[in-house]
């Protein structure tokens, strides 16, 4: 999933282009949220740990 980022501004030429960008931190991060809104995940620090490995293995 990409997240689209609409810009006020000219880019590239366009003004009010929409961006598609990949960012699957961010996305992976607002689940997380998500699911500790909802009660499907707790709060721990495991869930840094969780963001923490992902982010590596971006690298």
């Amino acid at each position: 999933m990409a997240i689209t980022v609409y810009g006020a501004g000219a880019i590239g030429g366009v003004t009010g282009a929409a961006l598609v960008l990949a960012m699957p931190l961010t996305e992976r991060l607002l689940a997380m949220i998500e699911d500790l809104e909802s009660g499907r995940r707790r709060m721990s620090w495991t869930n840094l740990d969780e963001l923490v490995a992902a982010f590596r293995a971006t690298r």
